[in-house]
């Protein structure tokens, strides 16, 4: 009876280091790929400039919704929120 609790706890032990390291391999290739991302994402902008998009923003915005009747206004809003949301991404990075 003792080796069975003996050899349950073991079986334990080994599930719960399995799980930690698969856990923290998990942690550091994300890490790994978030650094690698911002680094790619840090040169494509020093490259074009700016974000794709984020000239005319109300002409497109306009153009996307050309059946339906928006008032200027709420495109005016609409494009604001955009560049306030890219502003705080940018200055995030």
């Amino acid at each position: 009876m003792d080796s069975l609790i003996i050899s349950g706890f073991k079986l334990m032990g080994v599930g719960m280091v399995a799980v930690f390291l698969f856990l923290s391999l998990l942690v550091s290739c994300t890490l790994a790929m978030s650094s690698v991302l911002r680094a790619i994402s840090k040169n494509a902008k020093d490259h074009f400039g700016t974000h794709a998009g984020s000239q005319g923003d109300t002409s497109r915005i306009a153009a996307t919704y050309e059946s339906e009747e928006l008032d200027e206004e709420v495109v005016v809003a609409i494009s604001a929120a955009i560049r306030r949301h890219r502003s705080k991404v940018e200055n995030r990075l």
